[in-house]
């Protein structure tokens, strides 16, 4: 009977191991943690006191509850890798137009790009948070010459204080991605959110009314890993209040791309392709207005002063053809594409639906839409900004700031 009781214990304790192989494949230091901790009930079902037996099981059995359980309560919470160095080498002029030479893109100890890095614990100056998706990570350009670098050095070129940009995009994150990152990066005592969302949401409703969901990013981390389950958040958190910044198990890691002529997106002029779909929609996907509004009530609740700015791409009746023929987010994969027209009313009502939540729940509205032409001056494709561009949004951006009412000082008395 003891032998068949055994049995049965070392069945259950391989079972949450081989459960513990199947949500710990994230090759990183947290997959590699909680696997040892997967592989305790096993290993203690040869220990010599019975206690020790029964509570390794009920430890194994919490740590596979505690992952079932993420699932029905996701983390939004997104982040580029922390610590991260990428050289990115543009030998063709035309693979992304005013995007030449070397650039080097560098993630800090929280997934953010910062120059220099920041140190959270210690506040030195005016802290900017930048929320956005691609359009505010500027993935393409070096940190020295993104947007919001250059709006670092612009508002302390005319402020004459020292002041902390950080830029937290996300290529891919939609609204709901960007609030968890106001709220988490709440408790590093920012004075200003610039808060640069909606483009990936009309992506994203595209995409539901085409019924392609394939090329739409996904709107959470995957709950089965590790770090994303309620006690990797939990202990992420305790690393947040005990140091102030994510704890990253990584080393600096250095990749290295390189593009030579002929060198060209696959994706390329993807109004051209055959079929064309109009798609407009009299109002915006119901969660966006919802998100937005909770994303007033953390600025209007907060110590910090928050800017909503509108999207600045290149969806326009007038788009140069030059640039026409860069796009290739229409949808980004797929046989079909929307219309321009389409795309032009998407940016619009989504837009407008910014300003109109700012407006109402008086917060400070930036509008850059209307700012930046749809030319290759300041664009390389749909939405992302080359050189020119970036520093055309950073003197749009600071001029908004600046001309804030009470922002801590920085708004008051300059210009």
């Amino acid at each position: 009977m003891a032998t068949a009781v055994s049995m049965i214990r070392i069945a259950m304790a391989a079972g949450i191991l081989a459960f513990g192989f199947f949500t710990c494949r994230g090759g990183d230091a947290w997959s590699d943690g909680f696997l040892l901790l997967y592989m305790l009930p096993l290993v203690l079902q040869f220990a010599l006191k019975g206690g020790a037996r029964v509570w390794a099981l009920w430890f194994g059995a919490a740590l596979v509850a505690q992952t079932l359980v993420t699932l029905v309560f996701p983390d939004h919470y997104m982040t580029r890798r922390p610590g991260t160095r990428t050289v990115q080498v543009y030998n063709d002029p035309e693979f992304k137009p005013g995007i030449t030479g070397t650039h080097v893109v560098t993630t800090d100890q929280m997934g953010f790009r910062t120059l220099p890095h920041v140190d959270y614990l210690s506040k030195k100056g005016y802290r900017i948070f930048v929320i956005g998706g691609s359009t505010t990570e500027d993935a393409a350009l070096d940190d020295s010459l993104t947007w919001t670098h250059k709006l670092q050095l612009r508002l302390e070129k005319n402020t004459g204080r020292k002041i902390e940009v950080i830029n937290t995009g996300l290529a891919g994150a939609r609204a709901i991605q960007n609030l968890a990152t106001m709220e988490r990066v709440s408790a590093f005592e920012p004075d200003l959110m610039i808060i640069y969302t909606g483009a990936n949401d009309w992506i994203h409703h595209m995409g539901l009314y085409a019924k392609k969901m394939s090329w739409v990013v996904n709107s959470v981390n995957d709950p089965w890993l590790p770090e994303n389950t309620l006690l990797g958040r939990a202990l992420k958190r305790a690393s947040l209040l005990l140091t102030g910044t994510e704890k990253n198990a990584e080393r600096t890691t250095e990749t290295r791309h390189e593009w030579g002529p002929p060198s060209r997106h696959q994706g390329d002029d993807s109004l051209a392709r055959a079929r064309k779909i109009e798609f407009k929609p009299e109002k915006v996907h119901a969660e966006f207005p919802y998100i937005l509004a909770a994303m007033a009530d953390h600025c209007l609740k907060g110590r910090f002063k928050c800017i909503f700015v509108t999207n600045a791409v290149a969806y326009a009746l007038d788009v140069q053809e030059g640039l026409k023929k860069k796009f290739w987010m229409t949808p980004i994969h797929g046989d079909y594409t929307f219309t321009l027209e389409s795309l032009v009313h998407l940016k619009n009502i989504y837009n407008n639906e910014v300003s109109s939540v700012a407006r109402r729940r008086g917060i400070a509205l930036c509008d850059a839409a209307t700012r930046i032409p749809a030319t290759l001056e300041y664009f390389y494709d749909d939405s992302h900004f080359n050189r020119g561009g970036a520093e055309k949004m950073a003197g749009i951006v600071e001029e908004c700031v600046l001309k804030m009412p009470d922002a801590a000082g920085i708004g008051t008395g300059v210009r």
